[in-house]
This record gives C-alpha cells, structure tokens and sequence, in this order.
C-alpha cells in the first residue's frame, strides 16, 4: 500500500501538472478568502474556539483584528 502511495504522488508528468493547477487554485482560494477578512476571522474564530483553552490567546488576537 505504501509503496502504491508514492507512486501515485509521483504520478506522470500530466499527473503532476494536474496536481500543480490544483495547487494553484487552492492557493486562489486562500487569497480570495483573505480578501473576505471577516469572513475569514469568523471562521479562524470557530475553529480556535473548537480546539480549545490552548488557543485562547489566537481568539483575543483574531478579535483584535476584527476591529482593525
């Protein structure tokens, strides 16, 4: 199974362009999500809050933000 796994990833040179486009357009989707900023804070919001107490001090910066 694991050996199977790294070919995969390898892949063909086509394979591999694929991958590289789907990079790129993840990528994109990260940039057009921080051009939501309070879209974006609100989710970074509900995922801190969902980790946890060890992510308290990520919650108050990311309030912080939200009022810039």
């Amino acid at each position: 199974m694991g050996s199977s796994g790294a070919v995969i990833i390898v892949g063909t040179r086509k394979e591999r362009s694929f991958f590289v486009s789907v990079l790129r357009n993840v990528m994109l989707m990260i940039m057009i999500m921080h051009a939501y900023g309070l879209y974006r804070s609100q989710i970074f919001y509900l995922q801190t809050k969902i980790m946890g107490d060890s992510s308290s001090s990520s919650i108050k910066h990311s309030k912080f933000l939200e009022v810039d």
